[in-house]
């Protein structure tokens, strides 16, 4: 019988059965019937002379490709040994539950007692269940083609945490550029001022010593021209003027005696080069799960000043910016103060209003929500920028809603209101209200976004649920749990990992990306944490701050 499998020339796309009678003129066309009893396969043009000339041949079509055989390619394929190239399976290993092609058994199955080729073995066998394989197939392709999507949208987002990382590293290294080049600046001016005074000085000199040469040499001249002509007068103040000069000159000659060669030399400040070899990189570079779970090791707790010192602070939000300093926004105390890496306070900054929630919006600046409370009329966001460690208030953004909850990536600015998350441009445009609930006055109360913004995380304090939101506003999930009660805050990693505060549980709850799932508790005991607002994780000191209501101490976390 003429081949039976074939590929289309100048083609991708393969033949499962080629016509036989075309074969056999060098043909590759596709056969649309088979005939059993002739075993072969048939196009359209051959098929009507072979069911004239055998009439009590039944031939079937493509319709009924149950009758077909099976294609070669189908053939090839099952049969294929993944082992060995250009072997066929034709055994079978009871002893191993294994399928094997002849170089299999002569390698690895000699001595097993139970090796029969495959016919020998099926005959006394139930028939395969094909179409049940083919659902598990099926079942399995769903499984893989979600894991593959996660593998894709995994790897774009590690190679735009990348990008982010690295568009941070030419930034850093810029800002050392320009304070490099501040302190060449400096230095620089001061060699000028150098130069400028001694060049003034010596010039002054020159100046000074040309004066009294030529006052001399006219002396000289004047003393040729008196000769012996008698002039009293003239003598008498000719020789004071000689006495005076010759006096000048000598106590200038005198003074300028010891000839001294002014040089300059310039002592580089070898601990800057010696600070900085000492260095292996720019910065540490560190790579996390955002399903990654925290675990918390020791505590240590940090006083805060508080002005006056009997209130007590009530720490709602906390943001760091790029160089470590560590915002936390006081509620009770309507202020917002500045802390170092090693948490203590450098500054404070107080604002007209309680202060709701806080984010970084640049190198050097914030955004703060302020609200007199969740009914009042006053609400806006005040910009914040850090000046010599001082904050210094900046533009103030009036808003027409309440403002609880504040977030910001790349330019876009999320504020809630309690009842809506709504999308704003750093100049305070509104762009457009994402999501709406109206149900209650803190339905839609904080908010975070995560690295990548292509999700938004939501407190629903009111129902003690956190909701996922895609950028447009889409829910994407609801998660509630019996230790989620009277959540107050969510905090994304920079690694994307998801914690949120529960107030009344005392303790932290880690979730996943997806914000479907519960990763972990985090100080679930009420002696590490009591009525916890708000979370932080830092990068810098790889520490969990968390702040807290009516309490003059911040509680940070080795982790």
């Amino acid at each position: 019988m003429a081949s039976k499998y074939s590929l289309h020339k100048g083609s991708d796309s393969v033949v499962d059965f080629c016509c036989s009678p075309c074969s056999e003129e060098v043909k590759d066309t596709e056969a649309t019937f088979y005939c059993e009893k002739c075993v072969k396969f048939f196009c359209d043009q051959c098929c009507k002379p072979h069911t004239q000339l055998y009439k009590t041949h039944t031939t079937f079509g493509r319709r009924d490709m149950k009758q077909w055989p099976v294609s070669k390619t189908t053939e090839d394929f099952i049969e294929k040994c993944e082992e060995h190239v250009g072997e066929k399976v034709k055994l079978y290993c009871d002893d191993h539950n294994q399928l094997c092609c002849s170089t299999c058994v002569l390698l690895n199955h000699r001595t097993c007692k139970r090796v029969s080729t495959i016919p020998d073995f099926v005959k006394y066998q139930s028939t395969e269940d094909v179409h049940q394989h083919l659902l598990s197939i099926n079942i399995c392709l769903g499984k893989i083609e979600k894991v593959l999507k996660s593998k894709k949208t995994n790897a774009q987002s590690f190679e735009d945490s990348c990008n982010d990382r690295l568009k941070e590293i030419r930034d850093f290294r810029q800002t050392l550029n320009a304070t490099l080049d501040e302190l060449e600046k400096k230095t620089i001016k001061e060699l000028v001022d150098i130069r400028n005074g001694l060049q003034a000085s010596l010039k002054a000199d020159v100046d000074y010593c040309t004066k009294l040469k030529n006052d001399l040499k006219q002396l000289t001249e004047a003393a040729h021209d008196l000769g012996d002509k008698n002039k009293k007068e003239l003598e008498f103040i000719f020789g004071k003027k000689c006495l005076d000069s010759i006096q000048k000159s000598e106590g200038f000659v005198k003074a300028s005696a010891v000839s001294v060669e002014t040089l300059i030399t310039f002592q580089p400040d070898n601990g800057i080069d010696d600070y900085l070899s000492k260095h292996s990189g720019l910065g540490l570079i560190n790579y996390r799960s955002s399903d990654q779970v925290i675990t918390i090791k020791m505590k240590t707790e940090f006083c805060l000043a508080t002005i006056p010192a009997s209130n007590c602070c009530s720490i709602i939000d906390i943001c760091q910016l790029s160089n470590g300093q560590i915002f936390l926004a006081d509620n009770r105390n309507k202020r917002v103060l500045m802390l170092d890496k090693q948490f203590q306070v450098i500054s404070q900054c107080g604002m007209s209003t309680y202060v709701q929630a806080l984010c970084q919006t640049g190198t050097d600046m914030l955004a703060v929500a302020l609200n007199e409370d969740i009914k009042g009329d006053k609400h806006d966001v005040q910009y914040i920028f850090v000046k010599n460690d001082q904050l210094v208030n900046g533009k103030n953004l009036p808003m027409s809603h309440n403002c609880i909850g504040i977030a910001h990536h790349q330019g876009r600015l999320y504020i809630t209101s309690g009842t809506a998350l709504y999308h704003y441009t750093l100049a305070g445009s509104l762009v457009e209200k994402l999501y709406e609930d109206t149900s209650g006055l803190r339905s839609v109360f904080k908010c975070a976004v995560s690295p990548r913004c292509d999700r938004i995380y939501v407190v629903n304090q009111e129902k003690y649920q956190l909701l996922t939101l895609a950028t447009n506003g889409t829910v994407l999930g609801i998660f509630s749990d019996n230790q989620l009660i009277n959540p107050l805050h969510v905090h994304v990693t920079n690694f994307g990992q998801v914690l949120v505060t529960a107030h009344d549980s005392n303790c932290i709850i880690q979730m996943d990306r997806e914000g479907k799932k519960k990763l972990a508790t985090l100080a679930p005991h009420t002696d590490a944490v009591n009525n916890p607002f708000s979370v932080w994780y830092s990068s810098y000191t790889d520490t969990l701050i968390v702040g807290i209501v009516d309490s003059n101490y911040l509680l940070v976390f080795n982790v």
